[in-house]
């Protein structure tokens, strides 16, 4: 297990945090001063950016120490992503169910539960899946599904070359957004890292490739996501991997349940800026926007620990083996 990416991973997860308790502290007129840059950039999307790249490294990463067949390699996938996601998604489909009042702008039919649930609500519904960020699950599932055919192939250059290829034609040819490059930085930064021991100035590197990812903050730019947060995010992730592992329990821990973290927001920052009618006036807004964050990473280290762990534990038991790592892990 590679330590720093887990607090990559923690990182990651509570910048997107940030950004959508930014967009609805905006929403409830209560909007903020101290993260107006932030808000005003977006630049929380680049947590996601930073998921991709791991994802891709992680995905060349394991397969390289412990090579698994193209269907176990899927299996372990489906069992660590879906179980936890399917159960948010069945929550939230029974809430509006029981309480339509409580959701201002959502609608659901069968097609888009349906289509959450599959992985393919843009394809099919031509919108995001009820658990809005379980767009970016749509990609992953697409990743592995790539990956797990390239597994395939007899030599080890041609199981790296295929998913490569692929995920490089798929955005020219499809309406797939060429955020898809990002995995195939994360594989090349497994690659380097499996084969070169040791590089120089890896402090340097991460230090600088975080402020070029965050450069948007305070000059805005017009590049494709995949440039201006991919990139940087390929060489926060390499370099992290060549610099001392950080063994910081709590870092770590967030790093654990950055999953639960990522999709527990739906419900956690609503339900928390619901209960702000009762704050009072003179409380800053920006202490407001803390507080939701760390609620919703408070929520997300529960919701791990009592409940992602033992879902997936139990569906690894009836569906047979299955090695089961954290999100940073795989």
């Amino acid at each position: 297990m590679i330590g720093n990416l887990q607090v990559i991973c923690a990182f990651a997860a509570l910048n997107v945090v940030l950004l959508h308790s930014l967009f609805t502290a905006n929403s409830y007129e209560l909007p903020t001063r101290l993260f107006a840059a932030l808000n005003k950039s977006e630049w929380g999307n680049s947590g996601v950016d930073l998921f991709f790249v791991i994802s891709g490294f992680v995905m060349i990463y394991t397969q390289w120490q412990k090579p698994k067949s193209a269907n176990e390699f899927f299996k372990n996938r489906v069992i660590r992503i879906v179980p936890l996601y399917w159960a948010l998604t069945l929550l939230f489909a029974t809430i509006f169910i029981v309480m339509p009042a409580a959701f201002r702008d959502t609608s659901i039919t069968i097609t888009h539960y349906v289509s959450s649930l599959l992985f393919v609500s843009n394809i099919v519904a031509d919108k995001n899946p009820l658990l809005f960020m379980g767009w970016t699950l749509e990609y992953e599932m697409l990743f592995y599904a790539i990956f797990s055919v390239g597994i395939l192939f007899p030599s080890k250059s041609a199981k790296f070359l295929f998913p490569v290829v692929f995920l490089v034609l798929l955005p020219l040819v499809t309406r797939i957004d060429f955020i898809v490059l990002e995995s195939i930085f994360g594989m090349c930064a497994a690659v380097i890292f499996l084969k070169v021991p040791q590089i120089k100035f890896a402090l340097p590197v991460f230090l600088a490739s975080v402020i070029v990812l965050g450069i948007d903050v305070f000059a805005e730019t017009q590049l494709h996501r995949a440039l201006k947060w991919g990139v940087p995010s390929f060489f926060v992730v390499l370099s992290a991997c060549y610099l001392p592992q950080l063994k910081n329990r709590a870092l770590i821990m967030l790093g654990d349940a950055s999953y639960s973290i990522y999709l527990i927001q739906v419900f956690t920052i609503v339900i928390f800026y619901k209960l702000t009618r009762w704050v009072p006036d003179f409380v800053p807004n920006d202490l407001i926007i803390v507080a939701c964050v760390t609620f919703t990473a408070n929520a997300g280290i529960v919701l791990f620990y009592i409940f992602e762990m033992p879902l997936v534990k139990l569906t690894k038991n009836m569906w047979g083996p299955a090695q089961y790592k954290t999100v940073a892990a795989e």
